[in-house]
């Protein structure tokens, strides 16, 4: 997994681009949404700047939080030893409105132009996701068929075959 500093280089750092559009923005955008589209469209037109900035300010708001307990005992931090949020209070139940702190909303609007400018001028980038995107899907549908060829001689062995999380599952 990249470090904060790389995701926020954007299209800038290929390697780190591919993880944050293959792990972050399915789950903004919307998993089903995202696989059914993301061999067929560039990035920028499945989802917004938006939806952008806001995984990158997830990431950014909690990264040393989570990188707390990646490295503890079976993930656990007891809660008065838990690293603070960098934008968001979360002690106690927040009222309306009153989860992101004073700076947070300036960052996410910072960031907003970042992505936005990011996009204009880095659109190469997008260009080799979408075909590297094609060609797994094509990988994946032609192990599939070689699959199902295979089963088809009535040996009745399962099929198995990659979820969108990346783990083998039965058909």
């Amino acid at each position: 997994m990249c470090k904060l500093q790389e995701f926020l280089e954007m299209r800038k750092n290929g390697k780190a681009f591919r993880q944050f559009c293959d792990k972050i923005l399915p789950c903004i955008v919307g998993r089903a949404r995202w696989d059914k589209v993301v061999a067929c469209k560039f990035v920028s037109k499945m989802s917004t700047g938006t939806d952008e900035a806001w995984g990158l300010i997830l990431l950014e708001n909690s990264w040393d939080l989570w990188e707390q307990m990646a490295n503890a005992p079976g993930g656990k931090v007891m809660a008065k030893d838990r690293k603070a949020t960098k934008w968001t209070n979360l002690e106690g139940r927040p009222k309306k409105n009153e989860g992101w702190g004073d700076k947070g909303i300036p960052r996410f609007n910072e960031l907003m132009s970042g992505v936005l400018a990011d996009r204009a001028a880095n659109k190469h980038v997008e260009e080799e996701y979408l075909l590297e995107s094609k060609e797994k899907l094509e990988g994946r549908l032609l192990s599939a068929k070689k699959r199902k060829r295979q089963n088809e001689d009535g040996s009745g062995q399962p099929t198995m075959v990659l979820s969108s999380f990346g783990e083998a599952v039965e058909i």
